[in-house]
């Protein structure tokens, strides 16, 4: 039988652990651009700062989101000179940003419902099943194979 706990999940990108929410990155920045335009380096401040900070694995994810959103139109960018330094690349939200940013909202609000129904559920299963006298769990060691 196969041990199941939570100290040696070892794939960082698992879903299990996180791993493939990176796309609740883009309602993120989308988020931080609805209070104004900003540049890329401060957009990465700005997530990292929050409370979702864990959503920012690296400044290129957050380089990538901005590129893809650009290309969806839902942000625009545009150079900014600075009288201190080099030029910065400015990003706006878009009309279609908003609406995009709207729908986010309502779908994960809807995603948050489900997932309170999961993690009751699961965490009531997972307290009965460790309280039993034949229970799957044995240890804190794990045999990933997602």
């Amino acid at each position: 039988m196969t041990s199941i706990g939570l100290s040696l999940v070892d794939d960082a990108r698992c879903s299990c652990r996180g791993g493939t929410l990176d796309k609740l990155l883009q309602p993120r920045i989308l988020s931080v651009l609805l209070r104004g335009a900003v540049h890329g380096y401060s957009i990465i401040q700005t997530l990292k700062a929050g409370e979702q900070s864990n959503l920012v694995s690296d400044d290129t994810a957050v380089y990538r989101a901005l590129r893809t959103l650009e290309n969806r139109r839902m942000i625009q960018s545009q150079w900014t000179l600075d009288d201190t330094g080099p030029a910065k690349k400015t990003y706006l939200l878009t009309e279609k940003g908003k609406i995009c940013l709207t729908n986010w909202v309502r779908t994960l609000r809807d995603y948050k419902q489900g997932f309170e129904v999961i993690i009751e559920e699961s965490s009531r299963l997972l307290t009965t099943a460790q309280s039993g006298p034949n229970h799957p769990i044995q240890s804190t060691e794990t045999v990933h194979e997602h």
